[in-house]
């Protein structure tokens, strides 16, 4: 399946472009291998997963299909382990049951190819929980640290995950031996996930002065589900832009807008956790109807999106088509096992069960998406495992009513959760996204096929006007570019980008004087908006106005330090002056930011 799903996969755009997620991770794991392995920020996201991809870059070079590779060995290892606790803790049945569940699931395999946590956390707490498992009184103290190690990793990748260290400590405690032995074995398990999470946290604590165990954004995540206009998914507040690398700085100054004072990303999170809990003491009938919403969409079948669509992948690319296991087929069996097994009151079973309901319990109380679940993926296919071996056991000893009582059961929580339900995807996003990575492989004819879709499916989107002008831009053809940024400009929540994008199309049709008005119009709004800035001193600089593009590229320095744009037009500036001494001082500034920027090197030999 997995290697079926790569020559599928290779045949689209998917295979060498990322977006969203994955590309926030990419830019992070590269952004590491360049600065250095320390951050020079408060983690926004869970950190270990760029940290695993950088490791990867480093020895094998950037290459998604090395990364794909290592996480389809290691979703293939996630089923032997799988199946060994299912062995261990059950019987070889229930074993070789939940294996084939977690096989014939396709999402499982879908994010394998994706560069996203999904795989590495649903690794790291399987091996866990294995390892945990495996255990025989022979087993080296050493061992146990390396359970604690494991899981630490597991709380490192997917943070949510520290709900389930409670249940998960008193497994590693209810191994036999004396009281002494078992409280060491307990001790060394803290031990060894403090060694993983504390550098984390220290990190973020030097960086920050806060101790942020592994990421700052929580408070946002939060409220993105607990707010006035939740429902149930990760759909962003109309304030944020639908991006990894804005809504964070989004967030951000919408809390200083709200409050009128200064904040860092941290007080911004702490502010926006308060705002959900205001939502939830101001509505609490609203607040349970969500959480009832939330905890259908978490059993059912439906795989809710965030970043690649599975569904849209079958649907227009035909990767993945067959016939799969859904979360909701197997779903009704695994909360029948872990019923029949709570009911028998086994201790493993039991706090295996407690680790799956508090796990699940994290994700309802933020929001639902398909790649949060599925580190407790395997949980659900040992309990299905088991239910369906109970079922098997009923027909063989034909008890007849038992049978029937529990397919009755397994029908009446199936039906709901495989026919009711959402529907599929929004065609006009995915129809986006799909474009936008045409656009990233440099094939814009494709793109502008897959952005013409989205139009004809809403005439009025605003995300698919703008795309239609920046595709249309790099086919050359410059007034259509125009007319579609024009429209995008309409009922645009962040105006300000189309209009940018507008003034740069003006620009390259020579219409000097309409890009003027246009970035006067931005900095009217926002006077530091630096690409404005430095457009508008290019524009000036084209009219031969020098003196007033100088100024502005001087005040986009003072504002941000950090814009290349600004020293290196300086430098050419005062190149063509004949200061060469002070163009190189522009130009050693540029190479301290990015050494390899357009033709820096040759402009350095001119200015000598």
């Amino acid at each position: 399946m997995r290697i079926v799903y790569q020559m599928q996969l290779s045949k689209t755009p998917y295979f060498t472009q990322v977006c969203l997620d994955p590309e926030y991770y990419h830019r992070w794991a590269l952004r590491l291998l360049k600065n250095g392995w320390l951050d020079d920020t408060v983690f926004l996201g869970n950190p270990l997963y760029p940290y695993f991809l950088a490791v990867i870059y480093r020895i094998f070079g950037t290459s998604f299909t090395v990364v794909r590779c290592i996480q389809h060995c290691m979703g293939l290892l996630t089923c032997f382990f799988v199946y060994r606790i299912g062995m261990r803790w059950f019987s070889r049945f229930v074993g070789v049951a939940a294996c084939t569940v977690l096989l014939l699931y396709p999402v499982v395999v879908f994010y394998e190819g994706s560069l996203v946590i999904a795989t590495l956390s649903l690794f790291l707490h399987t091996a866990g929980i294995w390892i945990t498992a495996e255990r025989k009184s022979r087993k080296p103290v050493w061992l146990w640290l390396l359970v604690g190690i494991v899981f630490g990793l597991a709380y490192a990748a997917r943070g949510s995950l520290i709900i389930t260290a409670i249940p998960l400590w008193l497994l590693v405690w209810s191994k036999d031996g004396a009281f002494r032995q078992r409280l060491g074995y307990a001790a060394i398990y803290g031990v060894g996930a403090a060694l993983i999470l504390f550098p984390f946290a220290l990190h973020n604590f030097h960086v920050g002065g806060k101790w942020v165990l592994t990421t700052s954004h929580w408070g946002e995540a939060f409220y993105v589900g607990n707010n006035p206009n939740a429902n149930g998914g990760n759909t962003q507040p109309e304030f944020v832009r639908p991006s990894p690398f804005t809504e964070h700085e989004d967030f951000r100054l919408e809390a200083e807008r709200r409050t009128g004072r200064k904040m860092n990303l941290e007080m911004s999170s702490r502010y926006w956790f308060h705002r959900a809990c205001i939502f939830i003491r101001s509505y609490p009938g609203k607040f349970i109807r969500l959480l009832i919403l939330k905890t259908f969409y978490f059993f059912h079948s439906y795989e809710r999106p965030d970043n690649i669509n599975i569904y849209f992948l079958r649907t227009y690319q035909r990767i993945l088509p067959f016939p799969f296991i859904s979360y909701g087929m197997f779903m009704p069996f695994a909360v029948v096992g872990m019923i029949l097994c709570m009911l028998r009151k086994r201790r493993v079973s039991m706090l295996l069960a407690l680790a799956y309901i508090l796990y699940g319990a994290s994700i309802i109380l933020f929001f639902v998406t398909s790649r949060y679940r599925v580190p407790s993926v395997f949980l659900s296919a040992v309990f299905a495992g088991y239910a369906f071996f109970y079922l098997i056991f009923l027909i063989v000893k034909k008890k007849n009513k038992a049978v029937l009582i529990m397919c009755g059961i397994l029908l009446l929580a199936g039906i709901p959760l495989n026919v009711f339900g959402p529907k599929k995807w929004n065609s006009v996003i995915e129809c986006n996204r799909l474009g936008t990575l045409y656009t990233q492989a440099k094939q814009a004819e494709q793109a502008y096929r897959w952005y013409m879709r989205a139009y004809k499916i809403n005439p009025k989107d605003p995300l698919t006007l703008y795309n239609l002008g920046i595709v249309t831009r790099e086919l050359q053809r410059h007034h259509e570019s125009v007319e579609w940024f024009k429209k995008a400009l309409i009922n645009n929540r962040f105006p300000e980008k189309a209009r940018y994008e507008l003034a740069a199309t003006y620009f390259q049709l020579n219409a000097v004087e309409s890009a003027i008005e246009q970035l006067k119009f931005i900095l009217s709004e926002n006077a530091s908006e630096e690409r404005a800035l430095n457009l508008l001193a290019i524009c000036y600089a084209s009219q031969n106005n020098y003196e007033q593009a100088r100024n502005l590229w001087e005040k986009i320095i003072v504002l941000n330090p950090d814009y290349i744009d600004a020293p290196y037009n300086l430098g050419i500036y005062w190149l063509n002056q004949g200061k060469k001494q002070v163009a190189r001082d522009y130009f050693f500034s540029v190479s301290r930011l990015n050494p390899d920027y357009k033709n820096l090197h040759n402009l350095l030999k001119e200015s000598q």
